[in-house]
């Protein structure tokens, strides 16, 4: 809604305005209304309306000069006056300070309805100009924060910050807050990362006590957003504040609590906006506290300090010597069943530190790379079996089961591209899944079944076989029993009915669906062509 003060000193002129037009149907919201100039003036001040509606004569301070004043004070507002015919000339001067339109009393409703259309358009285009500029300016401003955090930018200028973007940097304190988010699999991770754009962009410029400036950032690319808070070093407490704000925010806009969750990591203060790599880093090592203390709260690294420091050496000797062996021969159940109780013997740990099953998925990680490393592998996406790679993966996990799912699935994967980069690309995998096919296509098999003869992933063999065999498996199988079926339909001695189901479908009208489908006439019309 367009927000409108009325201003006139004839109280019957600012009924008839409100009473001879559907404000709201138009997009409109009158918010108050006056009878004298310096009236008017000291509410524009304090409400900001961007349509004033004047008279230009009025007491104290007429229309051209209320105009004038709202100018000098560099307040942003539309201005339609109104006069009397001998005030005609006079209106026409307020032109020179920019106001929209004039008209004449008495006031017509046609007339000023198609004013306010015009009025509306314009105001809604330097909205949506100011808008796109104030987000272009965000987003430099959060670029060069960025670079601050890296350390790509050294020696920033508080006063160099505030010259260029506008903003209110001050010596004090400077923290991060990390903002996780965390979606179920089921959960469209596009669609939650609009959800938390607008609850992040609804506190930009709200400051609670003590908090002097704030710049929120966005990191698409792991689903985690950032705030640099400034604050004053004598209130500690305004970070933890301006937490609690974003995490209450975050829970009014969700619309269910399995949606997705939220979890808001401080990082330790700095006193220099060039040290705030160090902040970063330590809400960083909070964030994977969450797997212990859970997700969806605040966690501040001030208060969990000393349980967050990394272990060594989780893994005695004995237990790496049985994981390189289960990962050597390729024993993906062993190795699940060893890494389980891994996690279950450090849970005695937990409490003192918050990061050890962080620390024992980045030994696992080790141990799998040595594996990986002495078969010596050529494999074509060789960078997704990396230790860092896989310790990248692993710091974005926010619970036990994710830590060990990264580790199997690149287990997993490593023992699919091995096992197609020694059947010479797949190319033997395909020969015995086709052989398999021609033997068994009258039984009720699938993906699964063709996946356990030849010993790898269902995915990884459905990925194969339409890369090497030019179509998905189910396909392939339809069409070798619809092949076959359409040799036997040429010898009358069988029935239709007995062909369906030695070519594998027990439904005979599923079989002639599926027949017409593919060869264009039923199994009937197919035979008669023979006959």
């Amino acid at each position: 809604m367009i927000s409108v003060l009325i201003a006139d000193d004839e109280i019957r002129i600012c009924k008839l305005i409100k009473k001879i037009i559907d404000w709201e149907a138009l997009g409109f919201k009158i918010i108050d209304e006056v009878y004298d100039g310096m009236a008017a003036l000291k509410l524009i001040e304090k409400k900001k309306p961007s349509l004033v509606i004047t008279d230009i004569r009025m007491p104290e301070l007429d229309g051209i000069g209320l105009i004038k004043s709202v100018r000098e004070r560099g307040i942003e507002a539309e201005f339609i006056i109104i006069s009397g015919y001998n005030d005609f000339d006079y209106a026409k001067s307020a032109v020179a300070y920019d106001a929209f339109d004039y008209l004449l009393k008495p006031i017509d409703e046609d007339e000023l309805q198609k004013t306010l259309l015009n009025v509306k358009k314009k105001i809604e285009n330097q909205s949506h100009i100011k808008t796109k500029l104030e987000l272009s300016n965000m987003q430099m401003l959060g670029q060069d924060m960025l670079a601050v955090i890296n350390q790509t930018k050294k020696n920033a200028s508080i006063a160099s910050l505030n010259q260029t973007y506008g903003t209110d940097f001050k010596e004090g304190s400077f923290n991060i807050i990390l903002a996780l988010c965390d979606t179920p699999s089921s959960e469209s991770r596009q669609q939650v990362q609009i959800q938390c754009q607008e609850i992040i962009s609804r506190f930009k410029n709200k400051h609670s006590e003590g908090l002097f400036e704030q710049v929120f950032m966005e990191r698409q690319s792991d689903n985690r957003f950032m705030v640099v808070v400034n604050t004053d070093p004598n209130q500690p407490q305004a970070v933890q504040q301006m937490a609690g704000l974003l995490q209450q925010a975050y829970r009014e806009k969700k619309e269910k609590p399995s949606e997705f969750s939220m979890t808001f990591c401080i990082g330790e203060p700095v006193n220099d906006i060039n040290a705030l790599q160090k902040s970063y880093q330590s809400a960083v090592n909070v964030a994977k506290a969450r797997v212990v203390l859970g997700k969806d709260r605040i966690i501040d690294a001030a208060q969990i300090a000393d349980k967050i420091e990394s272990a060594k050496n989780v893994l005695d000797v004995r237990a790496e010597k049985r994981i390189s062996v289960l990962f050597d021969v390729f024993d993906v159940k062993g190795f699940a069943r060893e890494m389980e109780r891994q996690f279950e013997a450090a849970n005695e740990q937990k409490k003192s530190n918050l990061l050890i099953f962080h620390q024992i998925g980045y030994e696992l990680a080790d141990l799998l790379d040595k594996s990986i490393f002495r078969k010596k592998a050529q494999l074509d996406n060789d960078a997704a079996f990396t230790k860092e790679a896989i310790i990248a993966k692993i710091n974005n996990c926010a619970e036990i089961a994710q830590i060990q799912a990264v580790i199997l699935d690149t287990f997993n994967k490593f023992i699919e591209a091995y096992s197609e980069l020694r059947d010479k690309g797949g190319d033997k995998i395909i020969q015995e899944i086709k052989a398999f096919v021609a033997e068994n296509y009258m039984n009720d098999i699938g993906l699964d079944d063709v996946a356990k003869l030849v010993c790898l992933n269902p995915s990884y063999v459905s990925g194969i076989f339409r890369k090497k065999a030019g179509e998905n498996f189910s396909e392939y199988l339809i069409n070798h029993r619809i092949e076959t079926a359409k040799e036997m339909l040429i010898d009358v001695k069988y029935k239709i009915v007995d062909i369906s189901q030695m070519v594998g479908y027990n439904d005979s009208k599923y079989f002639s669906r599926i027949f017409k489908k593919k060869v264009g006439v039923n199994p009937t019309e197919y035979r008669k062509l023979y006959i």
